[in-house]
């Protein structure tokens, strides 16, 4: 089931609890009424929005996934959980692995890898691999999840709603960690059993400044002073 539909008949959703709405041109900020900030990429460069939509939630409308998204950022990822505060590669021995899947390009995670000579396989359905030669055709990539035994997921894939096409199409054996701002940092996330780990950010309830560097339309180097990198593991 998708995540975000499955959260909002859990939570429900409360408009009246949002203080403001900020759309950028990289991410979607969401602070609720009691400070608590949550983001969620704006992939789709979303620039008009009207808050009355929202009184009809529509699950397919890539505007409205953004700000349920961010929404539920905000309201899960600062409540009392088990973080851990760890980088993904403090966590993760890739070389463990034999077959491993990046879907959603990182250049940053790409370049820690590479130099750590670590082979991966990159999808990315926002780059078209003549664009990008490190991109591999979307059209292998049901084929490729088949056989990954590791798959390095960006939290994205919540907001566009390929999450849940990507469990599919992977092995029982595969390990999904989730990784971004977009990450919903809670144990919900685990009702997903090839889910073992989620690496995201959580900020400082109250600061108004993330949502002037949004607005901004500036990206993760400008807002990781303001928050911390933390990681929820599957026990």
């Amino acid at each position: 089931m998708d995540p975000i539909k499955d959260l909002y008949n859990e939570y429900s959703f409360e408009l009246n609890s949002i203080d403001k709405i900020v759309f950028g041109e990289t991410y979607v900020a969401v602070i609720l009424e009691n400070g608590f900030i949550g983001l969620s990429a704006n992939l789709m460069n979303i620039k008009d929005f009207k808050r009355a939509e929202l009184n009809n939630l529509d699950f397919t409308d890539s505007c409205h996934r953004n700000v349920l998204n961010a929404y539920y950022n905000a309201m899960l990822n600062n409540v009392e959980q088990e973080f851990v505060y760890i980088d993904i590669f403090d966590f993760i021995n890739f070389s463990d692995y034999s077959n491993i899947i990046m879907t959603g390009f990182s250049k940053p995670m790409y370049k820690k890898l590479k130099s750590e000579n670590i082979k991966l396989t990159i999808f990315d359905e926002s780059i078209q691999p003549e664009e990008n030669n490190l991109i591999t055709s979307q059209a292998k990539q049901e084929e490729y999840l088949a056989d990954a035994d590791m798959v390095i997921l960006t939290s994205t894939s919540l907001m566009n709603n390929t999450f849940c096409d990507i469990l599919k199409y992977t092995n029982s054996g595969c390990d999904i960690f989730l990784f971004g701002a977009s990450t919903l940092m809670s144990q919900h996330m685990f009702k997903y059993s090839k889910v073992k780990g989620l690496f995201g950010t959580v900020f400082k309830p109250g600061d108004k400044q993330i949502l002037n560097i949004v607005a901004e339309g500036h990206g993760h180097r400008y807002l990781k002073k303001h928050g911390k990198k933390v990681a929820l593991i599957r026990k």
